[in-house]
Parts: structure tokens; sequence; C-alpha cells
């Protein structure tokens, strides 16, 4: 099982998200109790923009431990992707709650009030983003911009 892991791992690590997918289905086929595959799966599915799957998985992995913020954020970004901007906003929120240093969160948040129009709460949190010395997501500092009118 370790192989496995190990394999997956390196798959997700050079991008051949499919390839991590299937190992990461066999460990969970070998031992479905290690909650924690859920977790690695769910971002697998997320960065080949699998959506719905990655939901499934990240689902499993709260409901096993709600005490990982990057779950939360992981989730938010596809309920926004998912065009569910308020169970995103939830999710960002909860993410937050658990630590409140990420700039990633502040980021997918950013995005969510984007899209749900709420300009001046996404530029706050772009302005969050880069006073964590975080990097915020050109497609939303791009869009914010033109639909705001601002610069």
């Amino acid at each position: 099982m370790k192989y496995y892991q190990y394999r997956a791992d390196i798959y997700s690590n050079k991008g051949d998200y499919s390839d991590a997918v299937g190992d990461y289905s066999k460990i969970l086929e070998l031992n479905p109790a290690l909650k924690n595959i859920y977790s690695l799966r769910g971002l697998a599915y997320l960065m080949q923009n699998k959506y719905t799957q990655a939901l499934q998985d990240i689902n499993h992995a709260i409901l096993d431990n709600q005490n990982v913020e990057q779950n939360y954020n992981n989730r938010c970004f596809c309920y926004d992707k998912l065009g569910q901007y308020d169970k995103a906003l939830v999710d960002c929120n909860n993410a937050i709650a658990l630590d409140a240093s990420v700039a990633d969160t502040y980021d997918t948040r950013a995005a969510v009030y984007l899209h749900k129009k709420d300009y001046d709460r996404s530029w706050a949190d772009v302005r969050r983003v880069k006073a964590l010395g975080g990097k915020v997501s050109s497609d939303t500092l791009k869009a914010l911009k033109k639909e705001s009118n601002r610069t």
C-alpha cells in the first residue's frame, strides 16, 4: 500500500492527476479506513476540473476531520466552480476560522465574491492576500479590475 501512496504522490507532483486518482482509488479499495486518502484524491480530481468527484471525496475527508483548513478551501473552490456561491462562502469562512493566515483561502474567497458581484469584499480579500504575502490569481484580478472598473 505504501507503494501506491508513494507512486500516487509522485504522479500528483508531476501533474499526472489521472494516474494519481487511480492509485489513490486502489489504496482506498485495499483499506477504506485510510481517510486522509480521500483528501488527496479529492485534490487530484479538483486539479482535473472534476469538481463533482472532488466534492464527494472532500466531503468524506471533512466528515472524518473537520479541522483541516485546506479541505474547506478546496471544497470552497469546487462550489465556486459549480456556481454554488453561498456554499462556497461558508466553506471559505470555515477555512479562515481554522487558520486566518492562509492567503490562498482569501484568494479563493475573492473569486467567490467576484462571482457574486460583491466587488468591495472581493477587493478587501485581494488586499488581505497581498498583506499575507500571497499571490492573487491573475484571472480573478483581471476580471475584478474589469468588472468593478477599478485598478
